[in-house]
């Protein structure tokens, strides 16, 4: 005889971890650029020059990588966009010259390497 089917028991995040409070864990801190919720549900922010100041981190550099059409060009764009709020300069390598409106934000003309010279 087939047992009988239950449905699944969906619940939020901020209710599983109070049954299971040892698997949330602490993130680098709230200081610095907000990038969005990390798998626990908590706010992640990343900010390497806090973090490199705080002695944590000896090399502030960041590597984003993963599958095409996953928004990693967005995300660069809007983390970007966010440190020049905390007054960060940003240089950006950009051979598909996706980030001029990110350069007319930040009121900073963008070099463009041609043949011939730059403009």
């Amino acid at each position: 005889m087939p047992r009988p089917r239950h449905p699944a028991h969906r619940v939020t995040t901020a209710h599983l971890q109070a049954l299971y409070p040892w698997v949330a864990e602490g993130g680098l801190g709230p200081r610095g650029v907000y990038i969005g919720r990390d798998r626990f549900g908590g706010a992640f922010c990343y900010d390497p020059w806090e973090l490199y100041e705080r002695g944590e981190l000896t090399g502030p550099n960041m590597l984003v990588i993963g599958q095409l059409g996953r928004g990693k060009s967005s995300f660069g764009k809007t983390y970007g966009h966010r440190q020049t709020v905390f007054g960060r300069k940003l240089a950006v390598l950009d051979p598909k010259a996706e980030w001029e409106p990110v350069a007319r934000i930040a009121k900073c003309a963008p070099v463009r390497l041609t043949p011939g010279g730059t403009i």
